[in-house]
């Protein structure tokens, strides 16, 4: 019960399949036994997101930086958590940030795309993550489910189509690619 790996490593399951209190609960108890580490921070910061506890991600955020977190990294989240808390203007910044630290953070890409979503600027929200989705791995993949999501509402079935199987060539078990895939042929 209190090997670390597996809790970290059960964390990461949980996030991906969307259950973010128990993905934050297995973060949690492997900080406690000792793992502070960027991705077991970061994991849980993203389980406090997925939970739409933003005002709790400082915190995290505060020990993340103490533990020597990469900055782009922890401006990406934390501008998700400012759009959770609705300030798009601070978020924007925060995002901004953490491209000019980091060219290629997806999290930032991902965000600005939902701001730019928010306006109405579908058209720029696409460039945003066509250019996330890029990178070919499984948080590129969530980026693709993502603009799959963008592609069905303006339309563009078997676009997302495409996207969808990209998603189960990177990794052919994440339900949401298989639900989607099925969504996208329907529509067709």
């Amino acid at each position: 019960p209190n090997y670390v790996d597996a809790r970290v490593l059960l964390g990461q399951l949980y996030l991906d399949v969307g259950f973010g209190a128990a993905a934050e609960k297995e973060f949690v108890v492997a900080r406690k036994l000792g793992r502070d580490d960027p991705d077991t921070i970061l994991g849980q910061i993203r389980a406090l997101l997925l939970l739409g506890r933003f005002n709790d991600v400082a915190a995290v955020a505060a020990a993340a930086r103490a533990a020597g977190t990469s900055e782009w990294q922890i401006l990406g989240l934390e501008g998700f958590a400012s759009l959770g808390l609705g300030d798009s203007q601070r978020a924007t910044k925060q995002f901004e940030r953490s491209l000019k630290l980091e060219r290629a953070s997806i999290d930032a890409l991902r965000g600005l795309a939902e701001v730019a979503i928010r306006r109405g600027a579908l058209d720029a929200a696409r460039v945003l993550l066509d250019r996330a989705a890029a990178s070919r791995t499984p948080t590129g993949a969530r980026v693709l489910l993502e603009r799959d999501e963008l592609r069905i509402q303006l339309g563009d079935s078997a676009g997302a189509l495409d996207d969808f199987r990209a998603v189960l060539a990177i990794s052919g078990d994440i339900p949401r690619a298989q639900m989607g895939t099925a969504r996208a042929l329907l529509a067709l």
